[in-house]
């Protein structure tokens, strides 16, 4: 039979386990989760089940995981969702040919590029980080590759060249630097075990207001990113 999981199958696991250990459930005070449908789901999730029967239970969502929704919805930004999707053509352009892959590699100084998780926003620093510090090299790379007689492989490379020299792209890719630069180190401070509430709260509250002073002050903040103001 194919499996399913359910929120009352995990509230019923939970159970199980805590009566097999005798382990009072008295004692249970609070449930930490994702906010997916399945443990928080308001009719048959998984904790809306367990404070049937555990009355002292509080649910505690992750900060972690909402940290990494929220960052998720800057993908419904067009801008941003076209950057993204052309990084990952470069890298797929990269590594679709051995010949390609060695220009790169000789360009980058042997760096090979990394693919970008498709899941969690705050584990694509990386991948950003680095295109974006390798960024005149890569331009460089597919502009000899824009040259070769291989037309099929030359024609992609003119076409990417011209991608990633746009002002759409050169800005958003700074965007999503700035962004993911803060928010990696507020999800590594959220994983922590003994992170206080009111510390993450005034972390995620600086993260704000430094992201709207950025808004309100934005000419002066990118000025100096390279040709968008020349």
């Amino acid at each position: 039979m194919e499996p399913k999981l359910t929120g009352q199958i995990l509230a019923q696991t939970v159970k199980n386990f805590t009566n097999t250990n005798n382990l009072d459930s008295k004692l249970c005070v609070g449930i930490d989760t994702d906010t997916c449908n399945l443990m928080l789901g308001e009719q048959k999730g998984a904790v809306r089940e367990l404070q049937k029967c555990l009355a002292n239970v509080l649910k505690s969502p992750c900060t972690n995981h909402a940290l990494n929704l929220s960052i998720s919805k800057s993908y419904s930004v067009q801008a941003v969702r076209n950057t993204v999707g052309i990084m990952k053509e470069v890298i797929a352009f990269s590594k679709a040919s051995a010949k390609r892959n060695t220009v790169l590699k000789r360009k980058l100084d042997g760096y090979q590029f990394r693919s970008m998780c498709k899941t969690r926003w705050t584990e694509r620093l990386d991948s950003v980080l680095q295109f974006a510090s390798k960024f005149e090299k890569i331009v460089e790379a597919l502009n000899i590759i824009s040259n070769w007689k291989y037309r099929e492989a030359s024609s992609k490379a003119e076409s990417l060249k011209t991608a990633i020299t746009s002002t759409q792209f050169i800005v958003s890719q700074k965007c999503l630097c700035d962004i993911l630069a803060l928010t990696v180190n507020l999800s590594k401070i959220l994983q922590t075990k003994t992170i206080d509430k009111q510390y993450a709260v005034k972390l995620m509250g600086n993260i704000i207001s430094f992201v709207q002073e950025t808004r309100a002050n934005s000419e002066k903040h990118y000025s100096h990113v390279p040709w968008v103001l020349n």
